[in-house]
């Protein structure tokens, strides 16, 4: 088992090398609404995932990225609700 400790998920630069050769990442990442401040929220939800994301495509193009996330996103960023704007606002390829 390797254990990385990585303290910036918005600039993987440092460890891509690690995504190399991959088949299948599981993303898991995030935090309820209401738990942190909104531009906090959107940097965990959308910068997180997409900077993770982006990372694995450019080493691991072929591999599969299963993100594991709350449901009721709304791609249309029409929502009231700020959890599902900001869900939908993540588009990663």
């Amino acid at each position: 088992m390797l254990e990385i400790i990585h303290p910036d998920f918005t600039d993987f630069a440092r460890i891509e090398d690690l995504f190399n050769h991959q088949d299948i990442a599981f993303y898991c990442l995030g935090v309820y609404t209401g738990e942190v401040k909104r531009d906090q929220f959107r940097e965990i939800t959308i910068d997180f995932t997409r900077s993770f994301a982006n990372s694995l495509k450019n080493s691991s193009p072929d591999a599969t990225f299963c993100f594991l996330s709350g449901g009721g996103a709304d791609q249309t960023e029409k929502s009231r609700m700020i959890f599902a704007k900001d869900k939908g606002l993540l588009k990663i390829f």
